[in-house]
């Protein structure tokens, strides 16, 4: 049920930011100190794809750019990502998301709560609790687990693996499914991807094609099933040293 989601993202949230909070409470006094907390950090990529597909589903009918701003301080990061729809000049989406993670040996963890606003529908706004994991070993899984406090009450989620086949070459494919989400639950959608990262000059570039589809279960059946279609995407971030 809906609720059971939000319950378990915030008890997560809780544990991921109060435990290390009461272990340094607990240290002793001849105890090493603690090392320097780190600086600061902003970071800023962009993505430019052709069209904005959510759990399968196109929400922008056109190419989009999506700029994407982090800032971080420890396990503490505040991001803000929004989808421009070039052809309205218009911004479809402004979300703005707080996390707290942690990395415990291969398993990294994250927690937080977003706020999400369309722009394009006045008064639209939702805020989610959400929950992440990623594992570092073979074909990488990630999961990602939201919430929906408000417009959509329910949650939806993504699980994904990647293998690099290349150099400069990944496959993967992810799984999209939503419970109760706008009213809907099921499999919304099944993406096959293949990513590539270069570096030209100053930039580095990550180009990528993905196709979607889907097949008639729970939910989406019928007018709600999900179009098969491809999506083409090129990520841009200044490049390390």
């Amino acid at each position: 049920m809906p609720h059971h989601p939000r319950r378990f993202a915030v008890a997560a949230f809780a544990w991921l930011v109060l435990a290390p909070v009461a272990r340094a409470g607990d240290a002793a006094p001849g105890d090493a100190p603690e090392p320097p907390a780190p600086a600061a950090a902003l970071e800023f990529d962009a993505t430019a794809a052709s069209r904005y597909l959510f759990q399968g589903e196109d929400l922008s009918h056109g190419p989009v750019l999506q700029p994407n701003l982090v800032g971080t301080l420890g396990g503490w990061s505040l991001t803000w990502w929004g989808s421009f729809q070039p052809g309205i000049s218009e911004f479809g989406e402004h979300d703005l998301t707080l996390r707290y993670g942690r990395t415990l040996g291969a398993l990294s963890l994250a927690a937080g709560a977003a706020a999400v606003t369309y722009p394009l529908e006045p008064g639209a706004a939702t805020t989610e609790l959400l929950l992440e994991a990623s594992l570092d070993r073979p074909l990488a899984p990630t999961l990602a687990v939201h919430a929906d406090l408000d417009e959509g009450r329910g949650a939806y989620a993504q699980f994904g693996v990647t293998q690099p086949v290349a150099r400069h070459l990944a496959l993967g494919t992810n799984v999209y499914g939503q419970s109760h989400y706008y009213g809907r639950s099921g499999i919304s959608a099944l993406e096959l991807r293949a990513a590539g990262d270069v570096t030209v000059g100053p930039l580095a570039l990550a180009p990528a094609l993905s196709y979607f589809a889907t097949v008639p279960n729970g939910g989406f059946r019928g007018d709600a099933l999900l179009p098969r279609t491809w999506l083409f995407a090129v990520g841009l971030a200044p490049a390390k040293p």
